[in-house]
């Protein structure tokens, strides 16, 4: 409970449930299943006595009702609990499975916005009976996507976009030894410049957005085959020979499909600054990811899915290809995620009037999501990974897992393997 200050503006001579170890009680709760407040006070009243014993300050006598549970959760400053997610999150870095390892850490940049919440109607709508003109929240989150950890989120403010929001996550952290990953909308210099300037490197999705850009790359690949060659453009391309590498991913069989990926990779040097623009003082290489799908159930192999980056690696390197690849394919983690919180955690289903209170709750859900993959590997096996919702069931039954998941994740002993 040290690690967070949270401000409490009530009454003090009314209060009953004190806010730090009641927040915490709501933070185990929320991890075992319980993503209401009428939830939470149900799970609090029948596991009291643990609540009691283990958490400092939690009262010993009677029940909290899901009014409180909500007022409190209002209460509490969304910046504040925002402070609580980063400083358990600074730590990350020094987790044993990132030190031991000598990949570089992917991290990931993606919005998202719950689809059921309502409010009040954009002042000056023509139509307030038209839901699409409500204001929706819309965050932006940082996630790693190597460990499969939230760690930290933004909100879109109004008359504002994604990029703004990523440039304010983006100096929260250390980028040294990270690949940072973000679909076309963040493609823009801004990002890639407070990436390099916080020692790491970024391999972001390139498209129509800028549209001769991608065209460039598009030939450059093409070059490749000698039946393209009348695509040379020599406004657009160096007339010279560039060496590709390439990478093929292990064949991927589950959920009906059989999948195959194969990546390449060229110097960007083949394009011509002119055509770079901006991007020739830090993009080094081009990346192609090749998708093939064979649909088991209808017998069908779908048309290959190609997809376009630019990546800041240095294309000399000889393990450039599978390095492209992690963070090619570890970008789709961040979507793993959402679907987490949309499905699992019903964020798409949760209509709330309060704002401060949806805040919370999505800040609360990605804390959850965390305790929750720092205790997956306990329950895990080589050949099968223990699915997070069969996770929250083990944990409502013994809570004192929720517990322990949450002292792992918010370990600070640097020395700790």
């Amino acid at each position: 409970m040290n690690m967070v200050e949270v401000t409490d503006e009530r009454q003090q001579s009314k209060v009953k449930w004190p806010l730090l170890p009641t927040l915490f009680a709501i933070i185990i709760a929320w991890c075992c299943g319980c993503n209401s407040a009428v939830a939470v006070a149900d799970y609090l009243r029948r596991r009291h006595d643990f609540f009691s014993k283990v958490i400092v300050g939690f009262p010993r006598d009677g029940n909290i009702s899901h009014d409180t549970v909500l007022r409190l959760l209002k209460t509490v400053k969304f910046s504040e609990l925002e402070e609580f997610l980063k400083q358990f999150c600074s730590q990350v870095e020094h987790y044993a499975k990132i030190s031991n390892s000598s990949d570089k850490r992917i991290l990931s940049l993606d919005g998202q916005t719950p689809r059921a919440l309502e409010y009040q109607p954009v002042e000056g709508a023509k139509c307030p009976q038209d839901r699409r003109i409500y204001n929706k929240l819309y965050f932006v989150t940082l996630y790693d996507s190597t460990n499969e950890l939230a760690l930290a989120q933004d909100e879109v403010a109004d008359k504002e976009n994604e990029n703004k929001c990523c440039l304010r996550l983006l100096d929260l952290f250390s980028l040294e030894g990270s690949i940072i990953t973000a679909d076309a909308l963040n493609t823009q210099r801004a990002i890639a410049e407070k990436i390099i300037e916080k020692g790491g490197e970024y391999c972001l999705a390139l498209k129509g957005n800028h549209a001769k850009l991608c065209e460039a790359v598009e030939r450059a690949f093409a070059l490749e085959d000698d039946t393209m060659q009348p695509l040379l453009n020599p406004d657009i391309l160096h007339d010279a020979e560039a060496e590709l590498k390439t990478y093929t991913a292990p064949v991927e069989n589950g959920h009906g499909r059989v999948e195959e990926r194969q990546i390449s990779v060229l110097p960007a040097a083949i394009i011509k600054n002119r055509v770079l623009g901006e991007w020739k003082k830090d993009c080094e290489c081009l990346v192609k990811a090749v998708t093939v799908t064979y649909d088991k159930k209808y017998k069908v192999q779908k048309e290959p899915l190609v997809r376009y980056y630019l990546c800041s690696i240095n294309p000399e390197d000889e393990s450039i290809a599978e390095t492209a690849y992690r963070a090619v394919r570890h970008h789709w983690h961040i979507e793993t995620m959402h679907w987490l919180l949309d499905v699992d955690f019903g964020q798409d289903r949760m209509q709330v009037k309060s704002r401060e209170y949806a805040r919370n709750r999505i800040l609360l859900d990605k804390l959850a999501t965390n305790v929750l993959r720092t205790l997956q590997p306990k329950f895990s096996k080589k050949s099968e990974k223990f699915s997070l919702s069969r996770l929250k069931d083990e944990l409502r039954d013994v809570p004192s897992l929720a517990v322990e998941g949450l002292a792992a994740y918010c370990r600070t002993d640097k020395t700790e393997s």
